[in-house]
């Protein structure tokens, strides 16, 4: 398979720190060497900010713009994209290359607050409601994002969720998933291109403990892979993103390895779209 590695190591602006490491700490670590010795063609790009003073929206947006042309440029030679990402919010770059796809959002967090519900003010946990057009509606329009419709999203994993996020999940037409459904749940519903996006804190603690925000109840890797092959079987991956982990609570690599079996894994039951 044609891979292209879209390396974004930026945590809140921030490169190389907390969740930005973690792209670094894949690359470093032989993501790109495992790969390519499993007979892949791998070809790895790096995003940086061009921005002289970094501010967590103004970079996120900047960086975006960055990854929605790689990502094209990868679609157009043929390529698998696999962002590896230190925020969520990287998803807006990736969705935004792509023709109007399904999203399939693994993660113990919702991600589904806006500025009026947040508690925290963290960009991160609103990366899904940009996605459906819920706010940063302007910041997105300069992307040529096409809101997701609320039916076309599969969050998946997801157990540590604000009120405001529970409140719009009753009524709202997004698929949730819980961890222990069957794999197959999801596969007998898409219907158009995929973009599947996997924060490593959708593994369970048990696993390893992947960052500050890692939730119990999780799933296990091979559980986790068994759901993917319902996806990468389709026909209809076209993008996907690695996104939030923080090697500094990662003393014994667990979830290092953890992030080669999935990506080794996806590399080789991939079937991509056009």
């Amino acid at each position: 398979m044609k891979i292209t590695i879209v390396q974004v190591p930026y945590d809140s602006g921030h490169r190389g720190r907390r969740m930005g490491a973690g792209p670094l700490r894949l690359v470093s670590g032989g993501i790109v060497e495992r790969l390519s010795n499993m007979g892949h063609d791998v070809h790895m790009q790096a995003v940086e900010t061009e921005a002289d003073f970094t501010t967590e929206v103004g970079t996120a947006f900047e960086l975006a713009a960055v990854i929605r042309r790689e990502v094209r440029r990868a679609k157009r030679a043929g390529r698998l994209p696999i962002v590896l990402a230190g925020n969520c919010i990287s998803a807006v770059g990736t969705v935004s290359a792509l023709e109007n796809p399904e999203v399939v959002w693994f993660d113990a967090h919702a991600d589904l607050n806006t500025p009026d519900s947040t508690t925290s003010g963290f960009l991160d946990g609103m990366s899904l409601s940009v996605l459906l057009g819920r706010c940063w509606k302007e910041m997105a329009a300069a992307l040529e994002l096409r809101n997701v419709p609320a039916n076309a999203v599969w969050l998946v994993g997801a157990r540590d969720l604000d009120p405001a996020e529970a409140s719009y999940l009753e009524t709202s037409a997004v698929h949730r998933i819980a961890v222990n459904a069957p794999p197959e749940t999801i596969a007998v519903a898409l219907g158009r291109d995929v973009y599947l996006h996997i924060d490593l804190d959708v593994l369970d603690p048990g696993v390893g403990t992947v960052n500050r925000y890692a939730t119990p109840g999780g799933f296990t890797v091979d559980r986790l892979l068994s759901a993917l092959d319902t996806i990468t079987s389709s026909g209809r991956l076209a993008a996907v993103a690695l996104t939030a982990y923080d090697p500094s609570f990662d003393g014994n690599d667990k979830v290092l390895r953890a992030a080669f079996r999935i990506t080794e894994h996806l590399a080789s039951t991939a079937v991509i779209s056009a």
